[in-house]
């Protein structure tokens, strides 16, 4: 195992910041195309919000597994005993275009992508689970009946390419998934 990097120990040493640098940068913006008409006047209104980042050792800004898996510290002397933790830079980013058909129906049309710069010596080492780049195709429609309930419908297309390659598994992925949401707000 010389030389390749381990896989985490889980020491106080892999996650101190006094020993792996940590620091995140980011980037908003929102952009009305077509502004509404009056205060609560949306019909026909649309907007553009979009964020940007990038960051390392993020594993306690981004999503549980399986992105923290890629985004773990490691030893990258390989032999699990010096203190030369590091962890991978993450970049991403997404965009939100916000369309009202009515006062109470909109819908968005969202991109997210998020990219983890994983070393050749990483990849070997992170966990099949370990995603190295994941893109989002989202679309959805939302009706707020009044100000307490909203109903939504949601269409996802993921794809992802994991950091690992696991005997006889591919390393990409796809998934389509439909979400129903009903919230109520106090």
């Amino acid at each position: 195992m010389s030389g390749a990097p381990s896989t985490v120990s889980y020491t106080e040493a892999a996650f101190a910041t006094d020993d792996v640098d940590m620091w995140m940068a980011t980037a908003k913006m929102y952009i009305p195309i077509i502004p509404e008409k009056a205060p609560g006047k949306m019909a026909g209104s649309l907007g553009l919000a979009l964020t940007g980042f990038t960051g390392q050792n993020l594993r306690t800004y981004l999503p549980a597994p399986p992105m923290i898996h890629s985004l773990q510290s490691y030893d990258r002397d390989g032999a699990g005993t010096s203190a030369d933790f590091h962890a991978p830079v993450a970049t991403g980013g997404w965009g939100q275009l916000a369309f009202y058909w009515t006062d109470t129906v909109w819908s968005g049309f969202y991109y997210a992508q998020t990219q983890v710069n994983l070393s050749q010596a990483r990849k070997g080492t992170v966990p099949a689970s370990g995603i190295e780049r994941a893109q989002h195709y989202i679309a959805n429609l939302v009706y707020d009946p009044n100000p307490a309930i909203r109903l939504g419908l949601e269409y996802s297309y993921i794809t992802t390419h994991y950091g690992a390659n696991s005997a006889g598994l591919k390393n990409e992925g796809a998934a389509n998934i439909v979400h129903f949401g009903a919230s109520y707000f106090f």
